[in-house]
């Protein structure tokens, strides 16, 4: 499970990119080498960003000042581009200041080399591990640069370096005044290369210079003997002067007689000189010289010392070997702990190297209390005179054999030595980790085995979660986690770095199992860690802390989970909690509290809100906490808060996230307060009349609150509304509502409808809501409510504009006139404005003219203005340039006059525009003219006319008509359709559960 190898391959995209941002990878790209790192940063998650083509790039750019050639794919074809370059060159051995390139594997790998050290390079890199989990600390998906040691032939691609560079040792080449002395891995060794040079003597290397003797000088270890050409002939025997290897026998005259002389001399024996070295044995009698151990045949055999090995020192055995040289059947041993016997055995079993004469002893519970002991057997004499320590006494024996409880842990140790097993801290406090270790420099060998036991929860969790950390070797170890109906068996070698853990459940409890598979005496510290372990059940993740104890926790349902004390619990501390992370930001929380007994005090927190000061919900009932920010959200029972104390239950339900505030959806507001899950969004289709749809959108949560969508008409206000309502509320979660300045004015409660929608009243705020209320779940069907194809009246003028329109404002400057501008009273999102409105007035009679007076301010051709009648295009006004001009046409005979204003480009308000119609009178049949304000309007028959925008038959001196327009409609502005998280406080009311009148449900359309 070589995770960082998975890294490596990560490392090295195509596809070139634009130059990064400054510390985007983890250092400044501002090296200057006359271009931009070319490669991109990889996001390897939790914050941390890097990628080796980058990194090597970047380190060429900052120490040779060359950018490098385009990209050339991966990293594993970065060596073999770069040799055929006429700038770079490839070498065979590593060099400081080159990048080091892998061939090997998918993608390979490169590095910028800043050491060498015989077969080891020492290298700065980088790493992508881009579309690979990385768990928290793990090592390989690191942030920027690192430090790494790496075998020199673990970079098989070569080592390029930049053409014409100093010849460098350690390239291969033995040149630029480099020789065996000063560079011997270029040049090879000085000594033995068959020629006397580099200051090589016969002395410091005979192998190519020769031996020193014959050269004439007395030196090096040289004399008479064994040079004699150089030293001269040594003296000869008969000069008074014993030395030069002479002897007694060699050379009597200066050395004196050998027998007898007093010596027993080395070429003496009691044969050759018995005056010197005494009668030889056997002689029959055992001489004062004699000893049952120099001449038993004289003296008799001695009593001999038994031996023996003590090999094997565990929990499960002490063995070994024991013999009496004196006798051939087995003898007894005393097994000894710290001066203390506690057994005799004989030594009769059977033996690889001593059949026969093999021990073994299975230590009792006296051992296996946790003390260290100091081992011994004595072999015990056959005569009872030398009862002899056998080799290898004094070894250390250390055995557990006991049950512990540690908060929710109970750890039993299984003749367990070296062996250690604790809860520690987490990432975060609230986690726990499990960690199973044995600490290096033991004086007796690790053996059995350690097993960690927990019960979390009195429910089934989903499954079981965590990270696996540490070093273990295969050869000693094997470890096994389990949880629910499966276990997860890790008996190799484990990378320190941290690999994922999932269990799937159905389960309650989990357990850990470190054992030793070989007694090894004082093996490197290892260890093996259990990290963040947590449990997952209806969408949340529970945890314990480390110290956590007497409690436990139990989930019900997505929106309920409760935490209380253990049976038989004397007390209650450390933290209990469940964290749930949504899929957009929320900024509150609202549940119900169900509290038993004196148990420990509720926190509530967020990812990024309340820590360090979390939020409390001390008592009983609704608990509703308006500021929070966050997208996850932890509710823990904090024991050491609260005074816990005998049985106690917390039980939290109807849990529910929302967000308050508002949102521009031109021309609509969003607004509410303690909404979840409720999208609002325009229709796909073009259409006449403003329009939007209400609707639970993706969420991962249960919908709940309300949201409102109000669209404001400014002065003068409206008196009259029409629409279309579509609607439709399965059983009792969903509500809807239209509003008038605030107020209700239409409930519409279960059940479906399509009706026409007609309010006569005065208001300048027209709006829509859906609530979801608290008994919605997620099972619960899903509603809508949908305002479409609305027109509203002011002064006799009906407005329809295009959906989705925003930034006009439709104006009445005077009681009849008609204006538009691009004042941002909408409250305009982006600056811009764009759409379509039509204002038109219907007539008791027929019209034949029509004449008014047109101002506007337009400086660019983007807007238009088109005269209708009865829905025919009748005069179209490009409005390229400001002006001011009287306007007269005629046709033969109309019922409705309309205008229509609209945007043909967006307008990005770079400066402010206006336009006024006043004075507007139409002639009638009888060819009289009169003001539009002293004809009386008319209520059409439809909230909005159809829109024809054909030429009329017009009348007018010089015309031919006008020519045919692109239509009225135009594609509303997009919307995201999110979750836009918002509640309705004041909508939640006794009056939403109103009924409306009955009537039939129509077919949506």
């Amino acid at each position: 499970m070589r995770v960082f190898a998975t890294a490596l391959l990560l490392c090295a995209l195509a596809a070139p990119t634009p130059a990064q941002a400054v510390g985007w990878c983890g250092v400044d790209d501002n090296c200057g080498c006359g271009s931009s790192n070319p490669y991109p940063c990889c996001n390897n998650g939790n914050g941390k960003h890097s990628n080796c083509t980058w990194g090597a790039w970047h380190m060429a750019c900052c120490n040779w000042g060359k950018a490098l050639p385009s990209p050339w794919q991966h990293a594993k074809y970065w060596a073999g581009n770069y040799a055929g370059h006429p700038d770079y060159d490839v070498v065979g051995n590593p060099v400081v200041n080159s990048i080091g390139c892998r061939a090997s594997g998918f993608y390979g790998h490169v590095a910028w080399v800043t050491g060498v050290n015989g077969g080891t390079v020492t290298v700065y890199e980088q790493s992508c591990c881009e579309g690979t989990s990385c768990w928290p600390n793990c090592s390989y998906c690191i942030h920027g640069f690192r430090n790494a040691d790496y075998s020199a032939g673990y970079y098989d691609g070569g080592y390029i370096v930049k053409a014409g560079a100093p010849n460098v040792c350690g390239d291969g080449n033995c040149a630029g005044g480099e020789n065996c002395a000063s560079c011997p891995g270029d040049c090879g060794a000085c000594c033995g290369n068959n020629v006397c040079d580099n200051a090589e003597t016969c002395g410091s290397c005979p192998q190519d210079c020769g031996g020193c003797c014959g050269n004439g000088s007395c030196g090096g270890g040289e004399n008479c003997s064994n040079c004699p050409q150089d030293c001269g002939q040594c003296p000869s025997c008969g000069d008074g002067q014993c030395k030069n290897g002479e002897g007694c026998n060699s050379c009597p005259q200066d050395c004196g007689p050998c027998c007898p002389n007093g010596n027993c001399g080395p070429n003496e024996s009691c044969k050759t000189c018995p005056q010197d070295c005494g009668q030889c044995c056997p002689n029959g009698k055992c001489s004062a010289s004699e000893t049952c151990s120099s001449c038993p045949e004289d003296c008799g055999a001695c009593n001999q010392a038994p031996k023996g090995a003590l090999e094997t020192v565990t929990c499960a055995e002490i063995s070994g070997w024991a013999k009496d040289p004196d006798k051939d059947g087995p003898i007894k041993v005393r097994i000894i702990a710290d001066q203390e016997t506690v057994a005799t055995i004989k030594a009769k079993g059977q033996h690889p190297s001593h059949p026969g004469h093999g021990f073994s002893y299975q230590p009792g519970p006296e051992l296996k209390d946790g003390q260290v002991y100091s081992i011994k057997v004595e072999a015990l004499d056959d005569q009872g005179e030398l009862d002899t320590p056998v080799q290898g006494s004094g070894k250390a024996l250390r055995c557990r054999n006991e049950t512990v409880q540690s908060g929710i842990w109970t750890f039993q140790h299984v003749d367990s030595a070296g062996l250690e097993i604790s809860p520690v801290a987490g990432s975060d406090p609230r986690s726990t980790s499990l960690l199973l270790s044995h600490p290096g420099g033991l004086p007796y060998p690790n053996s059995g085995s350690v097993i960690a036991q927990a019960q979390l929860s009195f429910t089934q969790f989903d499954r079981l979660e965590a990270a696996i950390c540490g070093g273990l070797e295969s050869a000693l170890y094997s470890t096994t986690v389990a949880g629910g109906p499966e276990e997860s068996v890790f008996p190799g070698e484990v990378s320190h770095s941290c690999l994922p853990l999932e269990l799937p459940g159905p389960g309650d409890s989990v357990s850990a199992l470190l054992q030793a598979l070989k007694m090894v005496k004082d093996p490197p510290s290892r260890q093996f860690e259990l990290a963040d372990l947590g449990a997952w059940a209806n969408g949340w993740r529970f945890d314990y802390s480390f110290d956590a104890d007497g409690a436990i926790w139990g989930s019900h349902e997505p929106d309920r989970f409760t935490f209380k004390s253990r049976e038989q619990a004397d007390g209650c501390q450390g933290v209990l909690s469940a964290s749930r992370t949504f899929a957009a930001p929320f900024g509150g929380v609202k549940f119900e509290v169900e509290r038993e007994g004196q148990g420990p005090l509720l926190q509530v927190s967020t990812d990024s809100a309340g820590q360090g000061d979390p939020a409390h919900c001390p008592g009983t009932g609704a608990c509703v906490l308006d500021e929070l920010s966050g997208q996850t959200l932890t509710l823990g029972a904090d024991c050491a808060v609260g005074g816990a104390e005998g049985n106690w239950l917390l039980d939290i339900s109807r849990v529910r996230v929302f967000k308050s505030g508002e949102q521009l959806a031109p021309p609509w507001v969003l607004t509410a307060a303690r909404a979840w899950g409720l999208d609002a969004m325009l229709p796909a289709e073009p259409a006449a009349g403003l329009s939007i749809v209400l609707a639970p959108g993706g969420t991962d949560y249960i919908p709940t609150g309300g949201l409102l969508a109000e669209f404001l008409v400014p002065e003068p206000p409206m008196d009259a509304v029409r629409g279309t309502l579509i609607y439709s509320f399965p059983g009792v979660c969903y509500h809807g509502l239209v509003t008038l300045d605030g107020v209700p004015v239409r409930v519409l409660a279960v059940g479906a409808g399509d009706e026409q929608l007609e309010i006569d009243a005065k208001g300048h705020t027209l709006g829509v809501a859906l609530l979801a209320d608290d008994d919605c779940t997620e099972e619960s069907p899903p509603g809508f409510i949908e305002l479409a194809g609305v027109s509203y009246r002011r002064n006799g003028w009906w407005t329809t504009p295009t959906s989705g329109f925003a930034g006009i404002r439709d104006e009445r400057p005077s009681g009849c006139g008609v204006g538009f501008s691009n004042l941002r009273w909408w409250g305009m999102e982006g600056k811009e404005a764009f759409g379509r409105l039509l204002v038109h007035r219907m007539l008791e009679g027929e019209a034949v003219g029509i004449r008014y007076r047109l101002a506007h301010t337009f400086p660019a051709p983007l807007f238009s203005l088109r005269l209708l009648l009865d829905g025919k295009l009748a005069r179209e006004h490009f409005l390229s340039s400001p002006a001011d001009e009287e306007v007269e046409v005629h046709r033969s005979g109309f019922t409705e006059v309309g205008f229509a204003f609209s945007v043909d480009q967006r307008d990005v308000y770079p400066f402010r525009w206006g336009l006024q119609l006043e004075g507007i009178e139409v002639q009638g049949a009888d060819g009289l003219w009169h003001s539009i304000c002293d004809l009386p309007a008319v209520t059409p028959a439809i909230p909005g006319p159809e829109i024809v925008e054909q030429p009329g038959d017009i009348i007018e001196p010089g015309g031919s008509g006008a020519d045919r327009s692109g239509g009225c409609s135009s594609q509303p502005a997009g919307h995201s359709g999110a979750a836009l998280l918002l509640v309705l406080a004041f909508l939640v009311a006794a009056g939403l559960r109103m009924r409306s009148c009955a009537r039939a449900p129509k077919a949506r359309r």
